[in-house]
């Protein structure tokens, strides 16, 4: 169990870089001018992404890291999934 949260917690530090490194590709692709608006962008993701820690922390304390961390990892596989489906343009969800 110990190997696997750590491959998720690799996998979710890549996800948290990764707006950085596409930088040019988002502003392209949402039509955005200047830095305030990418600031913004980021700062609603990273809204989104801290306000789940407190959910999770309960989660983790009452139901322990064994049920926790692989339904963590199935909601994100089911999001990046999700994403990768509709930027392809198969309107499948």
């Amino acid at each position: 169990m110990g190997m696997v949260a750590s491959l998720f917690y690799a996998y979710q530090h890549i996800l948290r870089v990764m707006p950085s490194i596409m930088l040019a590709d988002i502003m392209l692709r949402f039509r955005i001018d200047d830095s305030s608006t990418v600031g913004q962008f980021s700062g609603v993701y990273h809204i989104g992404y801290s306000l789940f820690h407190l959910p999770i922390g309960i989660l983790l304390d009452r139901c322990g890291p064994q049920k926790v961390i692989p339904g963590c990892i199935l909601l994100s596989i089911a999001g990046i999934l999700r994403l990768f489906v509709w930027s392809i343009g198969y309107g499948l969800f």
